[in-house]
């Protein structure tokens, strides 16, 4: 009986053995997940809580560890949450009012850990969402925010503080664009960033020529966008607006329906470039299409 039971014994033991040795060869094959990309931090006003979004990178990964810090971006760090597997989104709750919290994640495996995600950061507050157009998230729109995003178009700062609401007709950019509907409001222009405050007015083309140093027969010399400013008057001589047409020669206002009378202004007073003066009749719900042409005095 003994010399059976030995080698039974000693048969299952080698398979046992091998069994953890294939394992940890198995193991020692695999490689730690793909690290997580694209972290937001995406503060919930009036609740203390940042929802983080991310990128989910690999399809091996054991869970996620979330990671948190409220002293800056470079740390030091604190877990925040272990996340399970799969996920692409935590909300970090309980936070402390008008803190600003740093993240960054990765994903781990048996194998190892990732690399760390970009940091994204927000600050936590039990204040209500801000209207759009708060540029510096204070509460209110004024033309503090028209400034600041005017600043921020012009490069003279990389962040702003509320950017997304500063984005008020929501093209993904934050630009003069937005400055001027901002304005608008203030003004009371309109009610909202719905849309613009009127569906008339003018747009046209501008061109200066010739351009030509000398004009000959059959040499085509066409005339060239150009950039100027045009004022718009009402059928008293009073101004009411103005507008300058880009590089390409285009511009458009909105205007009110009636009669109006443009003047293209020249950069050089008292000679040329010069353009005549236009009256045009804008009616309700249309846009009047007009061409300026600049007489650059070149003969």
């Amino acid at each position: 009986m003994i010399s059976t039971i030995r080698p039974l014994a000693f048969a299952a033991m080698s398979a046992a053995i091998l069994l953890l040795l294939s394992g940890e060869l198995a193991t020692a094959g695999a490689s730690a997940p793909a690290a997580p990309t694209d972290l937001q931090a995406r503060v919930v006003h009036d609740a203390l809580k940042i929802t983080l979004l991310w990128e989910d990178n690999s399809d091996d990964e054991q869970q996620f560890v979330l990671e948190r810090s409220s002293a800056g971006p470079n740390g030091p760090w604190g877990i925040a949450a272990l996340v399970p597997a799969d996920s692409t989104t935590y909300n970090d709750s309980g936070l402390n009012d008008n803190v600003t919290y740093w993240y960054r994640i990765a994903a781990t495996n048996a194998a190892g850990t990732s690399d760390y995600s970009n940091v994204a950061s927000g600050t936590a507050t039990d204040l209500p969402m801000p209207p759009p157009g708060d540029a510096d998230c204070n509460g209110t729109v004024t033309s503090v925010d028209a400034a600041l995003v005017l600043q921020f178009d012009a490069g003279l700062f990389d962040i702003l503080v509320c950017s997304l609401l500063a984005d008020a007709n929501q093209d993904g950019t934050v630009n003069s664009v937005d400055a001027s509907l901002i304005l608008q409001l203030v003004a009371g222009l309109i009610d909202d960033f719905d849309g613009p405050p009127h569906e008339s007015g003018v747009r046209g083309l501008v061109t200066i020529g010739p351009i030509c140093p000398v004009m000959q027969e059959d040499v085509p010399c066409p005339d060239l966008p150009f950039s100027a400013k045009i004022v718009i008057e009402n059928d008293v001589g009073t101004e009411v607006a103005s507008v300058v047409s880009g590089d390409d020669g285009l511009f458009q206002i909105e205007l009110d329906p009636g009669s109006y009378v443009l003047v293209p202004a020249s950069p050089n007073p008292g000679a040329p470039p010069f353009a005549e003066e236009q009256a045009v009749r804008v009616l309700e719900d249309e846009f009047a299409e007009v061409l300026i042409q600049y007489d650059s005095g070149i003969r």
